[in-house]
């Protein structure tokens, strides 16, 4: 894994994998009705599957390491 996307999808799918209440509550804050906790994890997941399995054909990631 060399390119920084390949580098961040293994980063957060440890994340996912590795689920710790304390560290979810410190960046997301209380369960809320405008943001509840699953609509969050939700998003994440979206996310990482998303830039696995297609980010190259709709976006170009543009960074400093390039």
């Amino acid at each position: 894994m060399g390119s920084a996307t390949e580098k961040t999808l293994e980063t957060v799918k440890k994340s996912m994998a590795n689920y710790d209440e304390k560290k979810f509550r410190k960046w997301f804050g209380a369960d809320n009705g405008k943001q509840n906790d699953i609509m969050v994890k939700n998003r994440i997941r979206n996310t990482y599957n998303f830039m696995r399995d297609g980010y190259g054909t709709k976006w170009n990631v543009i960074c400093c390491h390039n």
